[in-house]
């Protein structure tokens, strides 16, 4: 079964005037309470939506109108434990002889890559610093935006003042290089750069917020689908 959250009428009042409360604000209007989900994960906004309760709650818009995920670490314990054990095995079976050889070619792979750096040093003039300044709509400073080259391993974060520096080999350069950019209650942002990406000023948008009253709907996998068909059949 899946499960997604819709809010069909939103809710206009001011989240900043409300009442605290223990699981988020409560509106005096309404007289509700209003349950801040905007930092729960897909496996935690599961749990709460199956107790059946009607809730009013304030949502980050990337949370609504899509299937939620549930968390499918409990489901894959028995696969992850007959990988566990198939491996224990071939660590038993494996001839003593076999480590040493594999620490052979560690050391001879290290001494190899030492060489290799040593005869190929990447010096200043070899790589090229992607820099710039993250900030939201009002100019502000983002500390803690989380930045990554797409389709590599490079990662970087702004500074306290949302400065950023990235080094990047040259031999790594090419077009259509793609910078993203996390942060939390912010938009997500993807930025095209290139050599010349200097001195960059990057504003961030507020990941827009709703409030209001909480629709669930249910739908079936096929295979129940196909079972409610025949049931309903016979």
């Amino acid at each position: 079964m899946k499960y997604s959250v819709h809010i069909p009428e939103t809710c206009g009042e001011s989240w900043e005037k409300m009442t605290t409360s223990q699981q988020g604000k409560f509106c005096q209007v309404c007289e509700k309470e209003v349950i801040d989900f905007t930092k729960t994960t897909d496996a935690e906004l599961l749990e709460k939506i199956k107790s059946g309760q009607k809730i009013c709650g304030r949502f980050k818009q990337s949370q609504l109108s899509r299937d939620l995920k549930p968390n499918n670490s409990k489901s894959n314990w028995k696969q992850l434990a007959v990988a566990a054990g198939f491996t224990s095995v071939l660590a038993i079976a494996t001839p003593a002889n076999a480590q040493k050889t594999s620490t052979k070619t560690e050391q001879l792979e290290k001494t190899s890559e030492k060489n290799s750096e040593e005869k190929h040093p990447i010096s200043a003039k070899d790589s090229i610093v992607i820099s710039g300044t993250v900030t939201d709509e009002e100019n502000l400073p983002i500390p803690g935006v989380h930045i990554k080259l797409i389709d590599s391993k490079i990662v970087t974060q702004t500074d306290f003042d949302g400065n950023f520096k990235i080094v990047l080999p040259e031999k790594n350069t090419a077009k259509n290089l793609k910078l993203e950019l996390q942060s939390i209650s912010y938009e997500t942002s993807t930025l095209d750069i290139n050599e010349k990406s200097t001195n960059l000023d990057i504003k961030l948008k507020m990941e827009t917020v709703l409030m209001g009253e909480v629709v669930i709907v249910k739908k079936m996998n096929v295979f129940r689908r196909v079972g409610y068909f025949f049931k309903r059949l016979f």
